[in-house]
């Protein structure tokens, strides 16, 4: 394993010195000084471009792949709906119900938190269950049959229950950790039976609340994605206005601070969940950028304001912002068509727009 990944079955315990905090900013979470975002190269307002909508009750996350547009709810009698991308009527489901069972799950899984492949008997999504199974389920099969097809990959440790993982395939999962105390989140590697941290999570890790209040500590969280070519990790920061990119065993790692200076954490959380905003909500993966769907808003307003889709190359150099005339809480993007598939968790829409216009006019 390269150097810059430390694995905790070689090296224990694994002890994170208050230098790091230090070096890092104190009480910004950071890695090394950020550089600051004011302003995109191309920016675009959706509008004019036709709309087709549908409803679909309880969204929560969306995936296009293929001819299929795959719906995640909070459905009691199944979380999986899916759709026909042309016309938008259901095809299936609902599947994948809440639940203790062996092929069920505790909470909705972000399809960002999936990892997808096809394989001979169809296409295929593995993820943690958030108890200890890692899962895969027969996507293709599933659809066919209306019920839950797959099995259990095995298990990882209870206390590694958190949000995650991302696959990198093959070579492990990405997870997150909140400890007891609540005061910080610890994200790293499960690999080879062992845990492991790359070098930008150990510094990231290293920061902390001083009084922890049950909630505040989700400032520490970010909505994940993984580029395997590059094997660079973004992590988008919910309720910060931070970016961060790093490689998995490389040296290169940076933050983005959108708009203006990364905020003081011990100040944001004195301020409670009243003071608290929403910056980050998705975060997608493509082979030459990736986009971030951002609002900064009031926490106490789940949803009703437009948010922006925000475009960054892999070094983190800003490329395009679009804005989106419709409040948006989960996106995708399908490439080879141009087009924009939204969610919209307050409203319970899907939303299909094409924008090839506007990816046309951006790269010229």
């Amino acid at each position: 394993m390269a150097e810059h990944v430390i694995c905790m079955k070689k090296i224990l315990p694994l002890i994170l010195s208050a230098v790091l905090a230090v070096s890092c900013g104190g009480n910004y979470a950071r890695l090394g000084k950020e550089e600051i975002v004011k302003g995109f190269p191309k920016t675009f307002t959706l509008s004019g471009s036709e709309v087709r909508e549908v409803e679909v009750p309880a969204i929560v996350d969306i995936k296009h792949y293929g001819d299929r547009l795959y719906c995640m709810t909070m459905r009691p009698d199944g979380l999986v709906t899916v759709l026909d991308d042309s016309s938008l009527e259901p095809c299936s489901g609902p599947f994948l119900r809440l639940g203790n069972g062996p092929l069920e799950t505790l909470t909705p899984i972000p399809f960002s938190n999936m990892y997808f492949h096809e394989e001979e008997d169809g296409l295929m999504a593995d993820f943690f269950n958030m108890r200890n199974s890692l899962i895969r389920l027969n996507l293709s099969r599933s659809e066919a049959e209306g019920a839950v097809v797959g099995q259990s990959l095995g298990e990882i440790p209870g206390e590694l229950m958190g949000r995650g993982p991302v696959s990198l395939l093959g070579e492990g999962f990405f997870f997150f950790q909140s400890p007891e105390e609540q005061k910080s989140v610890r994200r790293g590697l499960w690999q080879d039976g062992g845990i492991c941290y790359a070098r930008a999570q150990e510094r990231l890790n290293a920061f902390s609340l001083q009084d922890p209040d049950g909630f505040m500590f989700n400032l520490f969280f970010t909505s994940v994605a993984y580029d395997y070519e590059r094997r660079r990790f973004v992590e988008a920061s919910s309720m910060q206005n931070t970016i961060h990119l790093y490689d998995l065993d490389g040296p290169f790692s940076k933050t983005l601070s959108i708009g203006g200076p990364v905020k003081d954490y011990l100040v944001m959380a004195q301020g409670g969940m009243d003071g608290a905003s929403m910056y980050s909500q998705s975060v997608r993966s493509f082979p030459d950028f990736f986009v971030v769907l951002y609002c900064d808003r009031p926490l106490s307003r789940p949803s009703g304001l437009n948010p922006s889709l925000l475009f960054f190359d892999w070094d983190g150099s800003p490329l395009l912002e679009i804005t989106l005339p419709f409040p948006v809480t989960a996106f995708d993007l399908d490439l080879s068509t141009g087009t924009l598939y939204c969610a919209d968790q307050g409203s319970d829409k899907v939303s299909v727009v094409g924008i090839e216009a506007f990816l046309k006019d951006w790269k010229g």
